[in-house]
């Protein structure tokens, strides 16, 4: 991840604090190739444990349930 702070912004751009001066995140999510990645075996992705993934989706649940009232 990258980020750039005071970086030059549209000069139309009403959210910067800063006229003409924001922020950009830049994020490199592709994935190597076993040459770019020095030879090694690249990481496996992460995997939600099910009970985690359950448990945040009936707080989830919750939470939309008392917004709705």
């Amino acid at each position: 991840m990258l980020v750039l702070s005071d970086y030059p912004t549209e000069e139309l751009d009403p959210s910067t604090p800063t006229p003409n001066l924001g922020s950009k995140v830049g994020i490199d999510a592709t994935r190597k190739l076993p040459e770019e990645y020095g030879g090694k075996q690249y990481p496996e992705d992460a995997v939600t444990d099910p009970a985690v993934e359950g448990r945040v989706g009936a707080i989830v649940e919750e939470i939309l349930r008392r917004w709705g009232q």
